[in-house]
């Protein structure tokens, strides 16, 4: 069976009361829309169209969503309901056999549950459309999945239904599976008579019923069709896809002793025996390898770290850095887009830019690598086993040879060679106190 996919994402999302698109707000560090195209991915079809609205486009282009997913966007010009949006997709190109409606705001579903759908329309040749509803103690909000035995009568929005209609707890998700034909043939005979004069997708279901054609529907767990629609809401899919995360990596071997207070994103990975200490937050593009520990408050994105390493306390590892196997970064040391080679030691407040440093150097307290000169950033190479003295400020572009030494509290900004020690600092004058009150007695 052929399937086209259409992605919802064009909603306003004012309940948000942000002016970033509700569907790119951050889900472990990645838009909630990327969700639902990672997704679309696992369903096996090359047919994925993403209806937005023209603000939307313009977030969506600064993401590299279309270098990582094959879809087509569809712009949705007026915002006048569900309906319109697919109507949208549909103009959009030739339909597959079966057409998959989801919705970019609800970003903890399941292609499990969605190939269960298809799995139901497969085996039932009679049925044209596949409703996914869920089971909620509170239903207020929803619409309510009207059934007869195993089959789908209608959809009733909450404002309409009656009070026996409001007692029933199953639930409409949105999710919706339907034959292409049927689809093309009821969607321009949706109206929109109602209060919010909008056209909406699930009068479908009444509509099929009513021409013949046979509904039937299936059950996900509340969580997985969970929608946001505000702050709130965001932080509890917030929560669950970070609980999901802490348990995947200690199913894994890793060790958390607070796992709770450890944030992690939805790309993060971390090898076997790590042990990632409280309070750190592990942001988008970060590898760690086997065994490294990685200590309580620090702040990693964009890095690779290889096996054997430890990062921290109160640690920052930023994008473009790279740790190889059993390098050591410690408390208060900043690391940006830096190589730090096996062995490297830079353990007290330390900043280190735009640098690659060679096996087994040691970079003293205090050490500043000055990488920016106020209109362009400069690199510093570091050879192996350079030790770097404390309070000691490298001025970009510089190289430092294999071997040499910095005294401490030099400011290098030439060239040091294999070998040589390095002093830059004024020189020492002790001077008798002639004239001054002597403190003693």
């Amino acid at each position: 069976m052929s399937l086209t996919i259409i992605i919802l994402a064009a909603g306003k999302g004012t309940r948000m009361c942000s002016d970033l698109p509700k569907v790119m707000h951050p889900v472990a560090g990645f838009p909630m829309v990327e969700y639902l195209l990672d997704v679309a991915h696992e369903m096996g079809t090359d047919d994925v169209r993403l209806v937005i609205s023209n603000d939307i486009s313009k977030h969506i282009e600064k993401a590299p969503l279309s270098k990582k997913y094959h879809y087509r966007p569809v712009i949705q010009k007026d915002l006048s309901g569900t309906a319109n949006a697919v109507a949208c997709a549909i103009a959009a190109a030739p339909l597959q056999d079966q057409v998959l409606i989801l919705y970019a705001d609800s970003p903890l579903i399941d292609a499990h549950v969605l190939q269960t759908m298809v799995t139901m329309r497969s085996n039932n040749s009679a049925m044209s459309v596949v409703n996914l509803g869920f089971h909620t103690e509170t239903p207020h909000g929803y619409g309510r999945m009207i059934t007869v035995d195993d089959y789908l009568i209608d959809v009733v929005e909450e404002k309409s239904a009656t009070p026996a209609q409001k007692a029933i707890n199953l639930c409409n998700s949105g999710i919706m599976l339907v034959d292409s034909n049927i689809l093309k043939e009821l969607l321009p005979r949706i109206s929109n008579d109602n209060t919010a004069k909008e056209y909406y997708l699930t009068d479908i279901i009444k509509m099929a019923n009513q021409a013949g054609y046979s509904c039937g529907y299936t059950i996900a767990d509340e969580m997985e069709v969970m929608g946001v629609n505000s702050q709130h809401q965001l932080s509890e899919v917030n929560f669950i896809v970070q609980t999901r995360l802490r348990q995947k990596f200690m199913n894994e071997g890793v060790m958390m002793q607070d796992p709770h207070s450890v944030f992690l994103s939805k790309d993060t990975v971390i090898g076997r025996g790590a042990v990632i200490e409280p309070f750190v937050w592990i942001g988008t593009g970060v590898t760690i390898g086997s065994n490294c520990v990685i200590k309580a408050y620090s702040y990693i994105e964009g890095a690779t770290i290889d096996a054997d390493c430890t990062v921290g306390p109160f640690a920052r590892i930023r994008p473009g850095t790279h740790m190889e196997e059993g390098s050591h970064i410690g408390n208060f040391v900043e690391v940006k887009n830096s190589q730090l080679a096996s062995g490297v030691k830079a353990s007290h407040l330390s900043y280190i830019g735009d640098a690659e440093i060679g096996q087994n150097s040691n970079i003293g307290a205090g050490t500043i690598f000055c990488n920016y000169d106020g209109a362009k950033k400069h690199r510093t190479k570091v050879g192996k086993q350079v030790f770097i003295g404390s309070n000691s400020a490298i001025v970009a572009p510089c190289t430092i040879a294999d071997h040499a030494l910095v005294a401490a509290g030099s400011v290098i900004s030439k060239d040091i060679a294999e070998d040589e020690m390095a002093i830059a600092r004024g020189r020492q004058s002790n001077l008798a106190r002639k004239g001054m009150k002597s403190r003693k007695g």
